[in-house]
């Protein structure tokens, strides 16, 4: 279901929202803030209709999608979980034709897209598994080639391994401090209720040791985990 930006200004208050909810006020000026259908390429419209197409199948929430083409309502109109999203640009559908799930995160830390509620979109997608893996499988079926062609050109020979190696890691270390712990560990943590990141770190760390058995007579070799805190660690505590 579509409508014109003049419709939605109706739209917003009506018994399409029947919870009673508005929109937060940057859908309030949803004319203003879209670009204009001029702007966009053939092919940009061409995948938000394959997009469209794909989220119509949406079952128990509904998605109410504002671009600057109009206003499109997918899945259960009627249900109670419902959201919002802008699109401030149609290469966003590109995107997520051509990217799938991924292309739809890269988009909106480009800015091409906006919600008024993650969770509750992320909850619509969990209802609808089968529209996630249609549009990783369908849509993205389209750079399956251009994919392929990517990871020929960056095959894993000894100077193509060392090229890799560099465009994995060698983002800096204050990029990894943003979300490691004070080891700089890469593995995942060993949580308990109220346990920070660095506790938890520590808590599987103390695991580690223990499952090892380690004694002061032991040595460790540790690779891949991180900037050896494991093996600082357990010098210290065994």
């Amino acid at each position: 279901m579509t409508k014109s930006a003049a419709e939605y200004q109706i739209t917003v208050n009506s018994s399409q929202f029947p919870q009673g909810e508005s929109l937060p006020s940057i859908f309030s000026a949803a004319g203003d803030e879209l670009e204009t259908v001029s702007k966009n390429s053939i092919v940009d419209r061409f995948f938000r209709n394959k997009v469209i197409e794909l989220f119509q199948k949406i079952e128990g929430g509904c998605i109410h999608l504002v671009d600057s083409v109009g206003i499109t309502s997918l899945g259960s109109c009627d249900a109670q979980l419902q959201c919002t999203l802008l699109v401030h640009d149609l290469s966003s559908y590109t995107q997520v034709a051509l990217n799938g799930v991924t292309g739809s995160a890269e988009a909106y830390l480009k800015g091409l897209w906006s919600g008024d509620d993650l969770s509750k979109l992320i909850r619509i997608f969990v209802k609808n598994r089968l529209v996630l893996e249609q549009m990783e499988s369908g849509l993205a079926r389209f750079a399956q080639s251009s994919f392929r062609l990517w990871y020929k050109l960056r095959r894993n020979t000894r100077s193509g391994s060392k090229k890799n190696i560099a465009t994995h890691y060698d983002l800096g270390n204050p990029f990894f401090r943003l979300f490691l712990d004070q080891r700089m560990m890469y593995s995942s943590a060993l949580y308990e209720a109220g346990d920070d990141l660095d506790q938890a770190s520590c808590r599987k760390l103390h695991r580690i040791c223990a499952a090892l058995e380690l004694g002061k007579q032991d040595h460790l070799i540790e690779i891949g985990s991180g900037w050896g805190g494991f093996a600082c660690f357990a010098a210290s505590a065994v």
